[in-house]
């Protein structure tokens, strides 16, 4: 799971999302913004889609580059299939349902809000939603001050 990034921070939404997901996005660019050069550079954003058919690379790629300006690693985005995402969702134990069209024509796509924080590919933290940009800094810098033990 694991690049050349000791941690790694997963979130799982979409970018049509309304309220948490670009909320969550831009409260963790804030948090790393906070950090040093060195502790930014050690930290992998990935962001999973849970609505792939709307939510293609450049998509993700063009939403995702409004959050992660000025920060030493951008953040990446995930598209992949609905039950692949729905698997790795529930091996993690973030509840996801696969899009749904409404009466209306509008897209729901409901899914957990947590972030899962990573360290050398061991689950180390969930923030769920809510979380500061200052809890989220706080919570970072220990996580990037342990990565190297």
């Amino acid at each position: 799971m694991q690049g050349m990034h000791p941690i790694l921070l997963v979130y799982f939404g979409y970018t049509n999302c309304p309220d948490e997901c670009p909320t969550t996005m831009a409260d963790l660019g804030i948090a790393l913004r906070t950090l040093v050069p060195s502790e930014q550079a050690e930290i992998q954003v990935a962001f999973v889609t849970t609505d792939p058919d709307r939510d293609r690379p450049m998509v993700l790629k063009k939403w995702l580059a409004h959050f992660d300006t000025g920060l030493a690693v951008p953040f990446v985005g995930l598209n992949g299939s609905v039950s692949e995402t729905d698997s790795i969702g529930n091996e993690l134990g973030v509840p996801l349902q696969p899009p749904k069209v409404l009466a209306d024509g509008s897209i729901d796509v409901e899914h957990g809000t947590q972030v899962l924080a990573f360290v050398r590919d061991t689950a180390r933290l969930v923030w769920l939603a809510g979380t500061t940009p200052d809890d989220y800094a706080h919570d970072l810098t220990l996580l990037a001050q342990t990565s190297h033990a």
